[in-house]
């Protein structure tokens, strides 16, 4: 038997919105290396000289990490480890990792691979090539790891030498990235209770663990129900909590404001509450019985085919509330 979704229809005269979702990156980890006194453990002192930050090399500020390759008493050879360090993270959570390199001095140029693991898992692998000592090029890698840790991998491809093979590192920055999504909602002050929560998108926030926080307590815990009559216009910011100081919360905000829309507003035309097969398409239909309507939007807009136009196709794989917004020509 075909599963089955049910669809109901509500309408708010004189709404506008304004929306967007993005992505907010957000610092996790930053290694600028000012701290020339700390000892990396992250360097191989046996393949390098410097084992702490030098002012050779710096990126920005005054330090940077100096990877003078060891020729003497023992040549380091093509193929050893300089650098490593792993990084806790979450889970299913997205970033980006970077960082910038040069070869310092003339003579003979670095050459080097760095590995990406999440968890033992190799995910990247690049060989630089020789590399520039007049221009400072930046390794950066995106990634969702499914172990809670991740670990950078640096091997020079350039046995040790007197003569050049002097690598500088510099601005290591660990990045999340978290979905931000605001909406500005108009409503009639006579119109029906509005869960704020329906107008965020699944692909934004699908977490119905947070909580609301703004000018008035809101009812129905995750949904944000706001109540035209009773509650008070402003910010409402709906955020969950991540399990991890390593990964930022998503949040939303949605800014709500009411007007007094008078006694002589025109009606609009819906469908009837529907239920149809799961996957298949519905036609929604949206008309005044008198007036022009200007503009026009569906919410939520997932499953649509149109968000903007009178009579979108929906194929939503979930029971559904469509709230249709127009505007009326005055």
């Amino acid at each position: 038997m075909n599963s089955k979704i049910f669809f109901t229809f509500l309408f708010f005269l004189f709404f506008q919105s304004a929306l967007y979702a993005q992505c907010k990156w957000t610092n996790i980890d930053t290694l600028d290396f000012e701290n020339n006194t700390m000892v990396d453990t992250g360097i191989v002192a046996t393949s390098v000289y410097h084992t702490s930050p030098q002012t050779y090399g710096m990126h920005t500020g005054t330090y940077g990490l100096y990877f003078n390759v060891q020729n003497a008493p023992t040549v380091v050879p093509a193929g050893s480890l300089l650098y490593h360090r792993t990084f806790p993270v979450c889970t299913g959570a997205p970033y980006n990792f970077s960082f910038y390199y040069k070869t310092y001095v003339s003579g003979i140029l670095c050459d080097i691979t760095i590995k990406f693991y999440d968890g033992i898992t190799l995910l990247n692998t690049l060989n630089t090539g020789p590399i520039s000592f007049s221009t400072w090029q930046q390794y950066t890698y995106n990634f969702t790891p499914t172990s809670p840790n991740i670990k950078i991998e640096i091997y020079t491809n350039v046995a040790g030498s007197g003569g050049g093979n002097d690598l500088a590192v510099d601005d290591m920055v660990l990045k999340n990235c978290h979905k931000y999504y605001t909406d500005n909602i108009f409503i009639c002050t006579g119109n029906s209770n509005y869960n704020m929560y329906d107008s965020i998108p699944s692909t934004t926030i699908s977490n119905t663990s947070g909580t609301w926080v703004g000018p008035s307590s809101l009812t129905n815990g995750y949904l944000g129900t706001f109540n035209p009559s009773t509650n008070t216009n402003g910010n409402y910011v709906y955020t969950f909590v991540s399990p991890s100081v390593r990964c930022i919360s998503d949040s939303a905000v949605i800014t709500i404001n009411t007007a007094v829309c008078g006694n002589s507003c025109p009606v609009l035309l819906l469908n009837n509450d529907t239920t149809l097969c799961k996957n298949a398409a519905l036609q929604l239909k949206a008309k005044l019985d008198t007036g022009t309507i200007t503009s026009i939007v569906w919410s939520p807009s997932w499953g649509l085919s149109n968000a903007t136009i009178f009579n979108p196709t929906t194929t939503a794989t979930k029971d559904t509330t469509y709230y249709v917004t127009a505007q009326v020509a005055s």
